[in-house]
């Protein structure tokens, strides 16, 4: 008699056949600008033993967010090369996570193998979850980690509590919050601070002070460079794109160039908690991906994504807001019906879902790209989303569950759309335009750039962050209107930044005007080279992850009397 294939294994193999229908999708890039930052010092770190990236003269910042993804790519740059990987990284990560989904559905499925495996699998073809798993990013390796230190604190492991938590944090600064649930859980729930607590503490404070020691040391600040820099950007940016999709004069706002302090408009804390829940409905739930006639929204907002599908909100309203519904109130009920270190782990996962979401909203209200900075929302959705649909009552629970399994398997069919586009504009705006720099510069050019990444890995010629991200001095010629003398002191010829297509009679972000690079503060642009893919496949790519505008230009620097 054959033996059985056990039950955890079918969302295993599934997550696995979706990475490879993924990574058949395009070219072998990664799908975004940011994970060459981290290949780059991953190569400088493992050829040259420095965390560094530019090599002469090296940099005075930090721009990797991740030093433990960083030493990962370093480690494995000898037998795979630093590309290889993070891929392969994020793949193993995001099996990973698929395995400890599976444990905690236990927790509350108890007895029913096939409803696990049901749920799990939504898990396994989040379109989010596999593109984060193949970007080249330390998304899902934090994810993983974090998941792995809430399946231990169940089994009171408080040494792996701590062990896991405190490479969390080397691996993204915001683990630590995930410690900051595990202590409100515990005092909330036991009234005392236990030896196993202090444990855990203090093995993650072990594992991360050196590195926040090491950082202050080197940059004044105990965060990396490239934090200010991604808030500075991002946080202006969609307040620009949010205002210019809303209706004229509904929102006003001061728009300053480097020199200046932008004000930002009162509705600038309703961005983040907005942002989340329309992510969600839009690119999760449907409304942004399923076909049939789309109501059309203005601004970049609706150029961009073409509008929201009818068929989508339908989707929304009667089959995914109902099960996620289901799913919160299922999980308190069972919750209740569990032992008590059960209890807690899942209490801590409820917490740590809240806690996270405020930490952003306060200190770094954008998604990210594909919103992966929210990569704990994407297996709340999804999880809970399944746990509604298989609590629910028999009728009801047949069409939940098939009309849940067709949403998921349209969302990976179309995010794999989405990842191979983001693919084919890597390599044909931003890895191209960084072989015109090592082709067609000369060898001593210096690059002032707002998206490094590519360029630093296949530029071959000195980059310059106008970013933020790895030169802290930049934030404060910026901010003290002293862009001159910083391109002076730098020795910049060159500026390489995002453009507007070539079909685009303006873009919906004018970089150049926006860092004040324009006549009125004394700088000539002159462009050399642009770079383009075509516009409706990078529209396909742009919707859901903001990733990049869909052209590069490469200018001369002037710099007028």
């Amino acid at each position: 008699m054959p033996k059985q294939v056990p039950p955890w294994l079918s969302p295993l193999v599934l997550g696995a056949v979706a990475l490879v229908a993924y990574l058949l999708a395009g070219p072998l890039t990664f799908p975004m600008d940011d994970a060459y930052i981290h290949a780059v010092y991953g190569r400088n770190l493992a050829e040259l033993g420095a965390l560094t990236f530019n090599t002469m003269p090296p940099d005075t910042g930090i721009g990797t967010t991740s030093i433990a993804w960083t030493l990962l790519l370093t480690a494995g740059a000898p037998v795979v090369g630093v590309v290889w990987a993070a891929r392969l990284l994020g793949m193993i990560s995001f099996l990973a996570t698929l395995a400890l989904v599976w444990v905690i559905t236990g927790w509350l499925l108890p007895g029913r193998p096939t409803a696990r495996t049901f749920v799990t699998s939504l898990v396994a073809l989040s379109g989010n979850l596999i593109w984060f798993s193949l970007s080249g990013m330390e998304t899902m390796f934090w994810l993983a980690l974090g998941l792995g230190a809430v399946v231990a604190y169940q089994a009171r492991r408080w040494w792996l509590v701590g062990l896991l938590i405190g490479v969390m944090t080397l691996t993204r600064a915001e683990g630590v919050v995930l410690m900051a649930a595990v202590w409100a859980v515990e005092l909330y729930t036991t009234r005392r601070i236990s030896r196993g607590l202090l444990l855990a503490t203090g093995l993650m404070v072990l594992l991360w002070a050196p590195w926040l020691l090491f950082m202050h040391a080197k940059t004044g600040a105990w965060l990396p460079t490239s934090f200010s820099g991604k808030k500075h950007a991002q946080v202006r940016g969609a307040v620009d794109i949010v205002q210019r999709s809303l209706p004229e004069g509904s929102a006003e706002l001061v728009q300053g160039t480097n020199a200046e302090q932008m004000r930002l408009p009162w509705w600038i804390a309703l961005l983040y908690p907005a942002g989340v829940i329309g992510y969600g409905a839009t690119f999760v739930a449907g409304a942004g991906y399923l076909p049939g006639p789309k109501i059309p929204l203005g601004g970049p907002l609706g150029e961009v994504s073409g509008g929201l599908s009818i068929l989508g909100i339908l989707a929304l309203l009667v089959v995914f807001l109902p099960t996620l519904i289901s799913g919160l109130r299922g999980t308190a009920v069972a919750s209740r019906e569990r032992d008590a270190a059960t209890r807690s782990a899942l209490l801590l996962l409820g917490v740590w879902f809240i806690l996270h979401n405020l930490a952003y909203w306060y200190k770094l209200p954008t998604p990210g790209t594909a919103s992966r900075y929210q990569v704990v929302n994407h297996v709340a959705w999804w999880l809970l989303a399944g746990l509604g649909a298989v609590w629910l009552e028999a009728r009801p629970k047949r069409a939940a569950t098939i009309l849940l399994a067709l949403l998921v398997v349209v969302n990976a069919a179309w995010w794999r759309g989405v990842y191979g586009a983001d693919c084919r504009h890597m390599e044909q705006v931003r890895l191209a335009s960084a072989a015109y720099l090592a082709n067609d510069l000369p060898a001593d050019a210096v690059v002032a750039a707002h998206d490094i990444g590519a360029l630093g890995w296949a530029g071959q010629r000195r980059i310059l962050d106008m970013g933020g991200l790895i030169d802290p001095a930049y934030m404060q010629y910026a901010a003290e209107g002293r862009l001159r003398d910083w391109f002076i002191k730098e020795g910049a010829g060159y500026v390489v930044l995002p453009d507007k297509h070539s079909t685009e009679a303006a873009g919906f972000y004018d970089y150049a005007a926006a860092l004040g690079l324009d006549e009125a503060h004394g700088f000539r642009l002159v462009p050399l080279a642009h770079f383009e893919n075509d516009y409706e496949d990078w529209k396909l790519g742009a919707a859901p992850t903001w990733n990049a505008l869909p052209g590069v230009t490469v200018y001369r620097l002037e710099l007028l009397p």
